[in-house]
């Protein structure tokens, strides 16, 4: 059931005349009730925002700015929003069940909770009153629109405000909301909107279309967040790096991670640059912010043939990454991408260092394979073609730009080259049997997450990376990744969390695992690996979070909200994680039933005796090695009958690995083996000399 905010606003908004004559009581209960509530920052106290300094108290507020406490973006998703809407619901005895959703809901991006007054210093917390009776009363509130609009209220958040208290008679019109209805053939032009015009803009909707407000509203937050196409000014060598960058002429006096808006960051531009180029700055934006991992991004030129301007196509690739900062970088912005292109597409000279950047809306993206398949699709008329033009000229200024292919051969992907591994190769060099390697096979693809368990040296960090290669036919590492917990490992590392900045704030950085999954999101076809090393010597319900249901098998590709932002998130099907614990270690937390539910286990034995080891240790001709590995094996035995001890202590086969021309087996059994033996028999001396003078016998 969708839009179920409905009913709690609306009747929140009429318990909320109560206090038009009369704020001292809600001032009272806003100042202490909602004191202790914190923002996604979790230090920064939600009533902090409310004032203009910090640790005063409010002493008046106008009703939208009570709404504006639970629909900002800085609280914790919706299970921060219905945390506050529980407190709303008990003060002011709402009847409404609590939202179930937020549906067609949009957020705002505030820090004072005085925002329609923030720009105004002829209007007063009074004069929203008034308006706000007039609304609920249903009486004409025509001059009262207009006033606000003269003395500096934005069109933008006074119609997101009459939306949240009558969402049926009023449409916000936010930039989603502009770019949809524009879309739909609205033009919502906002300068100098009077009331009048707003009317007219919300009559149009409702000629052309039956969706309610809500309805609406929801459409234009799921097209914002479906896939986009993007230009980018480039030519074949840009698909020679597997990253696009820019950010140059900003000449690395810019923050970027720091800018908060895209006023701001043109304000910073124009401040260093000294001119009023907008456009530039604006597309530094979109490169930072408006992209999403899983965008097209095609590549183009401008070209003058007949003395017609054209846009020379010469491939596409999508976008595998969050925007990345590197200020020693020429460029300081980056997004790594998968390519895609024609290998026959001919050479172009262009002007280097010149990025032109551009969101094309209005096309779906299987659409952009259809563009680059058909040569000169785009010169005719075509149903997509006014709408790609149009965007083009908006953003360019470029009159008249048709699109134009110089090849009409099918496009390819620009595969790296990696080197191919196969089950046979792993069999070389993993020291399993063809059964153990089958059923590890099976395992991790049934339950997509597989726990290596095991004694040190048993080779269980070189098999999983190596299953992983197995599995995918190639030692691509641009699919894998590999990290290491330990006891400080937080969910802010792993999934998200706020950061220190230069600037001496905090700002929100995605974990290794959320960077990761969006990669893999974005390239369904293919499987990707995150391998953790040491999984047991985390806190793993605190380093998991609410990700400790995705990534079980059913919950894959569903989504739930998160814990710092309110974006909705799911570990993807095409992930699969590979775990490995130490089982000799006493001081290692054992798994806790919750996660060990989500994984398979598959124990790693020690592999002297397997066919392949045995090969390699005859290769070598010596008989004190051959010797060796017979008194170890005779040593596991021991350990595994020990009551104190068990298989999982088993000295593992990789002490004798990789050992060279010139190895000293002295070496590795006194510095390396026996210090085991002694922390193994650690109250048994005599067990202990017993077992190591074997292995000095057997030098």
């Amino acid at each position: 059931m969708a839009y179920t905010w409905i009913p709690f606003y609306k009747e929140l908004a009429q318990k909320l005349l109560q206090f038009r004559n009369d704020r001292n009581p809600l001032v009272e209960w806003i100042n202490t009730d909602l004191k202790k509530v914190r923002t996604k920052s979790r230090s920064w106290p939600l009533i902090e925002y409310l004032t203009e300094k910090k640790s005063h108290k409010i002493t008046d507020i106008d009703p939208f700015s009570v709404f504006g406490i639970f629909n900002r973006n800085n609280i914790r998703g919706e299970s921060g929003r219905n945390e506050l809407l529980l407190k709303f619901r008990h003060y002011f005895n709402i009847s409404s069940e609590l939202p179930l959703d937020f549906e067609g809901l949009p957020s705002i991006d505030i820090k004072s909770n005085f925002y329609l007054l923030s720009n105004s210093k002829n209007l007063t917390i009074s004069d929203l009153w008034e308006l706000y009776v007039k609304i609920l009363c249903n009486e004409n509130v025509s001059d009262d629109f207009d006033r606000m609009i003269s003395n500096g209220v934005s069109v933008q958040e006074l119609s997101l405000s009459l939306y949240w208290i009558v969402p049926e008679s009023f449409l916000p019109l936010n930039d989603l909301n502009s770019k949809y209805l524009q879309m739909h053939g609205i033009k919502t032009s906002i300068s100098n909107l009077d009331y009048q015009g707003y009317c007219l803009i919300m009559s149009k909707v409702s000629e052309i279309q039956s969706k309610s407000f809500a309805e609406l509203t929801a459409s234009a937050i799921d097209l914002a967040n479906t896939k986009r196409i993007w230009m980018w000014s480039g030519d074949e060598e840009t698909f020679e790096n597997n990253y696009l960058s820019c950010g140059s002429s900003a000449e690395g006096n810019i923050n970027f991670a720091s800018i908060s808006s895209k006023k701001e960051l043109g304000e910073a531009y124009r401040s260093i640059k000294g001119n009023n180029d907008a456009n530039l700055p604006a597309a530094y934006w979109d490169f930072i912010k408006e992209v999403k991992v899983g965008d097209v991004v095609v590549v183009f030129s401008n070209r003058i043939e007949d003395k017609q301007r054209y846009h020379i196509l010469y491939g596409w690739g999508i976008f595998i990454s969050e925007c990345e900062f590197d200020y020693q970088k020429e460029n300081p912005l980056r997004r790594n991408v998968q390519w895609y292109s024609s290998n026959s597409i001919q050479k172009e000279t262009l002007s280097k260092n010149h990025h032109f950047f551009h969101s094309v809306e209005g096309i779906e993206s299987a659409n952009i394979i259809h563009l680059l398949k058909i040569g000169d699709v785009f010169v005719n008329s075509n149903s997509h073609y006014s709408k790609v033009q149009q965007n083009a000229q908006t953003k360019s200024g470029n009159t008249n730009v048709p699109f134009k292919y110089i090849t009409r051969t099918e496009p390819e992907p620009i595969v790296k080259s990696f080197e191919n591994y196969s089950k046979e190769r792993f069999l070389k060099q993993v020291f399993v049997s063809q059964n153990d390697y089958e059923r590890l096979e099976s395992l991790l693809l049934r339950k997509k997450n597989l726990i290596l368990q095991g004694a040190p040296g048993v080779g269980k960090t070189y098999a999983a990376k190596r299953l992983a290669y197995a599995i995918m036919s190639e030692m691509n590492d641009d699919r894998v990744m590999q990290v290491q917990f330990h006891q400080n490992y937080s969910y802010e590392d792993f999934v998200m969390g706020y950061k220190p900045n230069e600037e001496g704030g905090f700002e929100l950085k995605n974990g290794i695992f959320y960077r990761f999954c969006k990669r893999a999101t974005a390239d369904s076809e293919h499987k990707y690996f995150f391998i953790i090393d040491e999984i047991n010597r985390g806190n793993l319900s605190k380093i998991f979070g609410e990700l400790l249901m995705l990534i079980e098998n059913d919950y894959r590709d569903k989504p739930i909200m998160m814990a710092y932002k309110d974006e909705s998130f799911a570990v993807p099907a095409n992930l699969y994680i590979i775990g490995m614990m130490n089982t000799a270690d006493r001081s290692l937390a054992m798994i806790d039933y919750a996660l060990r539910r989500r994984f398979s286990f598959f124990e790693m034995k020690p592999g002297f005796t397997s066919p392949v080891f045995q090969e390699e240790v005859s290769k070598k001709k010596d008989p004190q090695l051959t010797n060796l590995v017979n008194a170890i094996i005779d040593l596991n035995k021991e350990i595994e009958n020990d009551d104190s001890l068990g298989s999982g202590f088993c000295i593992g086969h990789s002490y004798l690995c990789n050992l060279g021309d010139n190895y000293n087996l002295e070496n590795i059994v006194e510095y390396d083996i026996i210090p085991m033996l002694r922390e193994y028999w650690f109250d048994n001396d005599d067990k202990f000399n017993q077992e190591a003078q074997k292995l000095r016998n057997a030098l």
